[in-house]
Order: C-alpha cells, then structure tokens, then sequence
C-alpha cells in the first residue's frame, strides 16, 4: 500500500468518484456538513482520506469526494488536501 496527501479540486474529485463501483448511496447530511466544513475553513486533515483497492477501485472516500464538489459550487477552485492511500487490499 502507498499513501500520499493529494490537494484534490472538484475536476480531480469527479474523476475519482467514477471510479466508484458498487457503493453504498451517498448520505446527503454528511457530504453537506463535509462541504460546510471545507467552505467554511473549519476542515482538518486527519488520517481519513481516500482509498483506491489494487484494481483502482475507489473504496473509501466517496462523501469527502462528493463534498469537495459540493463545495466548489460555493466557493469555485477549492482544493482539500486529502491523504490517499493506493494498491489497497480489496479483502
């Protein structure tokens, strides 16, 4: 497993939320606080971010992915800084 942090705008979120296959439906109140959050400068980084199995498939992460989008319909060009982890295990 490889992981980095990745300032990720709402191009590069779109982008990885097609990767997401067979997940679970988004929560519209958690992306909206998500979103409030980054907007409103109170997101922090953490050890929670993105995660991609060794297939690419994107397998943690889509409610910060969709609230970055989310996000940037009030404050275009936002970026948040996310940790990404790749070559996960898929088990």
């Amino acid at each position: 497993m490889r992981t980095e942090f990745v300032d990720v705008d709402a191009d590069l979120a779109q982008k990885w939320l097609a990767l997401n296959k067979n997940y679970r439906p988004i929560s519209v109140r958690s992306r909206d606080n998500y979103a409030d959050d980054m907007i409103n400068g109170r997101w922090t980084q953490n050890h929670q971010g993105i995660a991609f199995d060794t297939s690419g498939k994107l397998v943690d992460g889509q409610h910060r992915l969709s609230a970055i989008v989310e996000a940037n319909k009030s404050r275009p060009g936002l970026s948040i800084r996310l940790l990404v982890a790749r070559d996960v295990d898929p088990r």
